[in-house]
């Protein structure tokens, strides 16, 4: 009852999450020339981090800090949002919009950490951290897309409100399943400090950390530096959504595949074999050029990305200490956007061609890799154990 509850309460706050999207989707790329789409992008990027000033010095410490009533958190991240959505669509024209839309994305992230937080209390005996998370990927990505569609149609058919004004209900709708969560106590291990020191995380977490955070710097290197070329090279529109529709394809598959490679291998060389698997790829991409291995390249992203982060939430989740699970994943998730932005910005404000950076990128990742398989075959014995548990 607790998992089918709490997996509603996701999928219908990613739902609103989507509709919200919708609504605010503008010509930030395709309508402008590169040199136009340049620096918008740079500013876009810069400000997709503002939201974690608020994340990671105040979300994860509460969520650590409150025992009791985590479902009480969920429920209040999903009404806040579902009031902002509201005050958007009133002020649709109006420069409070801006205020309101960063106040539904700390809000979002806040929601994620919780979530991301009190997932180990919902799997079952001898069940999988990954599978459980794999299976909330999936939910979570149907329901955003299906929202998406139909906000989209409601913008078509009426304006940006009706998709907002979906939103809302269906944030409303969550809030309400997350109250009725009957989530336990989180409660302190024996030696387990709630203190900052609590919130240090043990060795093979911060080894699988850094490799995902390379994955997604990778990967924002990537979108950016094939969105840049393709527009270049002026490829028709529905090839640019056939290259973005391998990456969603890939998140798809990496959500699908994760729980069958955890029955053969550990959750950190899941992390690694996806960022080998990637380096391989864009080395692979940029000997080969011309276009269409640019599409393998996107569904490997997907891959990549999609599954390592199961394998990397699954690896706090099993070995953090309980009462600092909110800090890190606020200080992990602050991390991985950081590398995101960066990754994206080389290609931003440095004109780089796709073969070239392509192959670049793939020859530093094949070393990153190698390095983070001899690291984690150094790793102290302690965490070894723990990390080859269940």
């Amino acid at each position: 009852m607790a998992r089918t509850r709490f997996t509603r309460a996701h999928a219908e706050g990613l739902a609103g999450d989507g509709l919200v999207t919708v609504s605010l989707a503008g010509s930030l790329f395709f309508t402008v020339t590169v040199a136009s789409a340049r620096p918008r992008v740079a500013l876009y990027l810069v400000l997709t981090m503002a939201p974690f000033v608020v994340v990671a010095p105040l979300v994860g410490p509460a969520v650590d800090r409150v025992l009791r009533g985590r479902r009480v958190l969920l429920a209040a991240t999903a009404l806040g949002r579902g009031a902002l959505a509201l005050l958007m669509a009133r002020d649709r024209h109006r420069l409070l919009l801006y205020p309101e839309a960063f106040g539904v994305l700390v809000l979002g992230k806040a929601s994620a950490v919780v979530r991301n937080a009190v997932v180990p209390a919902l799997v079952r005996a001898g069940g999988s951290l990954v599978e459980t998370n794999a299976r909330l990927a999936r939910v979570g990505l149907l329901a955003g897309t299906a929202a998406g569609l139909v906000g989209a149609g409601a913008v078509r058919v009426v304006d940006a409100r009706a998709s907002l004004v979906l939103a809302a209900a269906a944030y409303l709708v969550a809030a309400a399943t997350a109250l009725r969560v009957p989530l336990p106590r989180a409660r302190a291990q024996e030696g387990e400090a709630t203190a900052d020191r609590g919130a240090v995380a043990p060795a093979n977490v911060a080894l699988a950390g850094t490799a995902m955070g390379v994955v997604r710097g990778a990967g924002g290197f990537l979108t950016f530096l094939l969105a840049f070329s393709l527009k270049r090279s002026h490829a028709p529109s529905w090839f640019d959504g056939l290259v973005l529709g391998g990456a969603a394809v890939g998140a798809l598959l990496g959500t699908l595949a994760a729980p069958r490679l955890r029955r053969h291998v550990r959750e950190e060389a899941m992390v690694l074999s996806g960022l080998g698997a990637l380096a391989l790829a864009a080395l692979a991409a940029g000997l080969a050029r011309g276009r269409w291995p640019l599409v393998a390249v996107g569904l490997v992203v997907g891959v990549a990305t999609g599954g390592g982060r199961l394998a990397f939430d699954s690896i706090v989740q099993r070995d953090a200490p309980e009462l600092a699970r909110g800090r890190l994943f606020a200080r992990y998730e602050t991390r991985f956007q950081l590398a995101w932005v960066l990754g994206a910005l080389i290609p931003v404000v440095v004109p780089i061609g796709a073969t070239p950076g392509l192959a670049a990128l793939g020859i530093v990742l094949l070393v990153l890799t190698g390095s983070a398989a001899a690291a984690l075959r150094r790793a102290p014995p302690a965490d070894r154990v723990r990390t080859e548990r269940a």
